[in-house]
Parts: C-alpha cells; structure tokens; sequence
C-alpha cells in the first residue's frame, strides 16, 4: 500500500469507530424517552453539516439510490408533520374519531396534519439523524466493504462480552445500559434481548465471511485466528440469550457460515499467502465441511443438555400462537386496512393501537410497537412508506442479481442476501430497525454490499 494513503485510512479508521463506539453505547433502544437520545442525536446533530461540506457530489453519486430514499422518508415525514385545513384533514381515511373530539373539546376548525402524534413524528424525524450520517460519513471517509464489515464485527463483539459480564453479575449489574430492559438476561449494549439476539446473528455471518477471505495479501495473519475466536463468543452469547427468534436466526446464520466456509475455502486456492489455519482447511476438505456443522450441534446440545439456554426452554414451555405478537394480528390487519392510503404518522403507532386495542388484551403491560416491522411501516407511513420501501427492495434485488453474475457470485450472492434476510425475517415479529444500532449496521451493510458490486464490476 503507498505510504500517501497511510493517514488518509487511518483518519477513515478513526472516525468511523468513534462513531461505530457511539452509537454502540448510546442507540440500543428503540424507546423514543431514554435518556441516551439526549446524547447522541445533538452530537449526530453537531456532526451533520461538516459532513455534508465533507461529502463531494462525487461520492453521493457512488450510492444515489440509498442517500435518495433516506431523504424521501425525511420528506415525507415532514409532510406528515405539516397541518392541514379542516376541509383536507377531515376528508382522509379514519379521522371521524377526532372530527367528533373537535366538535366537543375544541373546534370543528382546528387544523391537524397527517400524523395522530406530532411529537411522535418530530422524534421519528430527528431518529433519521443516525442512518443519514452514518450513511454519509461512510461515503466521505471513503470506507470499503471490509473496513465496514470489521466495524460491525466489533460492535457485535462488543455486546456479546457486554452480554456475558450481565449474566456473571447478575440483574442489578451497573452494565444494563438502559433503565427499560430484561434484566437478568443477556441484551449486551440493547435494552432488548432479542434485538442482541438477532445483532449476533447477523455478526456471525459477518465474521464467516471475514475469514474466509482473511487469506489474502492485506489481512494481517492474526486475523485468521481472532475471527473463529470472535465467532465462537458470539454464537454462545445467541445461545445464552432469551429470544427464541434470534436463536432460530442465530442457528441458521451459523448453518450459512459453514456453507460459507466451505464454499469461499474451496476458491481460495489463487491467494497469495493463507494462514496456517486456512491451509489446513484447504487439506481436509471433509473436516472443513463436516467440523463447522459438528462444532455448532455440539455446543447447542450441551447449553441445551445443562438447561443454559433460555430461548429453547421458552419454545418448549410455550405455544407459538398464544404468544402477544400473533394476537395482534388481527388488529394490525384492521389498522392496516383504515390507515393504508397516508397512514398514521411515524411513530404514532403506540397511540393510535389505543383506540383499536381489545378489551382481550388488555393487560398490566402495554403494547409499544406492532412487533411486525413490515405491518408497522404500513400502518405509520402508509402508501407512500411502502412505495418507498418497494423501491429498496428493489434495488436490494438488482444489486444482489449483478453479484450472482459477477466473480465468485454465489458465495457473495449467498452472504449479503442471507444478512437481509435475516434482518427482513426479525421485522416479522420484532422491531430491530427502531434501534439507532440496527439502523447504522443496515446502511453500514447496504453500503457495503453496494461497494463491493462496484469493486468487482469489470471495466468498460
């Protein structure tokens, strides 16, 4: 590498894990009143203008379509924000309840905007401080894919440590980050344990990957010894968790990571310096596919055999569908149809289920968030919110086609596709992308895999 472009990586270096460490400390809940906010959105906040004068248009061009569809939510969550006359409010979907509210404790005058909870939208507005700036700040420091994925390595690594020193010092452990969370169980830098859960699944892909490409000439040797360590702490922190999802998701990514292994060993041939372990690998081709899969039966059939892991007692002891997030279906079914044309208003949601909520469930706790991210989205955002999302989605399909066409297409195929579907299939029943964590490691991935299209694409 030119010694010229030494400090230029080392300042990306910086910069990045400043803001990777940040956000790992500061944005794991979801909540909009966690005192954490307080912090971190006025620095994101600070922050924001030096970069936009950071960031050529040059580099904005490198990824349009992704710092495009941020700003389009901003844009519309604005447009929900803004009051509107009575003649154009009353006329939208569902708002006879509140026209018959003004007609006794106001006036049939007042002026209302979209949203049902406009502080709920101000706050849904200042969250999208954290994918923008991560976004950009990537693009301005010129960040490539394997920096990214080693800084979501870290952060995964970091909350399984986390994770782990709960558990050892128990529920009233000064290491619970936020004043909401499950205590007693392993959330690591989340207040949530299945968001933890699912983090971990998806650094274990990460890690995979990172080793199986950690025989090439740039990756320092040590690597290849740190990346199986790294992956063995994560899987027994999904393992020691509480979410039967992310332990489903965790096992699954930990199948993929074999496959990887496997598939990205058998190709790696052409590299110019391995590691002792990769060699190895490459002259024990029945150990490299069988031991992976061994190793992780192993280790689930002892946590479960000595009762250490909560998440497969919990599937066990408990039907799926008596569970509060199938329940709600069918009220997300009837806010959905009421509210689908403009929707709701970001971040509304918890006001608006009050007044559909059934008398059957109501109960001491109280119902946050739809715990269906992709209902959630229609009910909030509405049309515009889906068409949005469609449009990402089909970019994310796009992307991934060009990569199954490109070099070694299928492994890279079966890596990036596997992140977003685990991503996609936790917002089926929970709610990671509302953590300021998630929201940086899903641009952070997004970039990345966009990146590395690029990088392999042949020249005109």
């Amino acid at each position: 590498m030119p010694l010229h472009v030494k400090p230029r990586l080392l300042r990306s270096w910086l910069v990045l894990v400043c803001l990777a460490v940040l956000v790992a400390l500061l944005g794991g809940s979801s909540r909009p009143d966690v005192a954490q906010l307080a912090v971190l959105r006025p620095l994101f906040a600070l922050g924001l203008m030096p970069v936009i004068l950071m960031t050529s248009f040059f580099q904005l061009r490198l990824a349009p379509v992704l710092v495009s569809i941020l700003l389009l939510i901003g844009v519309w969550t604005v447009i929900q924000l803004i009051s509107l006359p009575p003649s154009i409010w009353q006329a939208l979907p569902a708002r006879q309840l509140l026209t018959g509210l003004d007609g006794v404790a106001v006036s049939q005058d007042a002026w209302r905007p979209i949203s049902w909870a406009p502080f709920r939208g101000l706050n849904a507005l200042f969250g999208l401080l954290v994918p923008l700036l991560s976004l950009l700040l990537a693009l301005a420091t010129r960040a490539q894919p394997r920096m990214i994925l080693l800084l979501i390595a870290g952060i995964g690594l970091l909350d399984a440590l986390v994770g782990f020193l709960q558990l050892l010092s128990g529920p009233t452990s000064p290491l619970y980050l936020y004043a909401i969370t499950n205590r007693g169980a392993s959330v690591g830098v989340f207040a949530n344990e299945n968001h933890s859960a699912v983090f971990s699944a998806i650094v274990l892909l990460v890690l995979a990957w990172l080793f199986s490409a950690s025989s090439r000439s740039t990756d320092q040797p040590w690597l290849g010894y740190f990346y199986p360590a790294a992956f063995v702490i994560v899987l027994l922190s999904a393992l020691v968790s509480g979410s039967r999802g992310g332990l489903v998701l965790a096992l699954l990514a930990a199948t993929v990571s074999s496959i990887l292994l496997i598939l990205r060993t058998s190709n790696s041939q052409s590299s110019k310096r391995r590691n002792s372990v990769v060699l190895w690998l490459e002259g024990h081709p029945v150990a490299t596919a069988l031991s992976p899969i061994a190793f992780i039966l192993f280790l689930v059939s002892t946590f479960i055999g000595f009762e250490r892991s909560r998440a497969f007692e919990d599937i066990l002891a408990q039907n799926a569908f008596e569970d509060l997030r199938w329940s709600l279906w069918p009220v997300l079914k009837e806010m959905m149809a009421d509210h689908w044309i403009v929707g709701t208003g970001f971040g509304s949601f918890e006001q608006v289920y009050n007044i559909y909520e059934p008398t059957n469930l109501l109960m001491p706790s109280y119902v946050n968030q739809a715990h269906n991210d992709w209902a959630q989205l229609v009910i909030e955002g509405g049309l515009p919110a889906v068409a949005l999302l469609l449009a990402l989605l089909g970019w994310i399909g796009v992307t991934l086609y060009k990569i199954l066409r490109q070099k070694e297409g299928v492994v890279r195929f079966l890596f990036w596709s596997s992140c977003f579907l685990i991503i996609g299939a936790a917002s089926v029943v929970d709610y990671p992308l509302r953590t300021p964590i998630f929201q940086l490691c899903a641009v952070w991935l997004l970039l990345a895999m966009h990146l590395e299209r690029l990088e392999y694409q042949p020249s005109e």
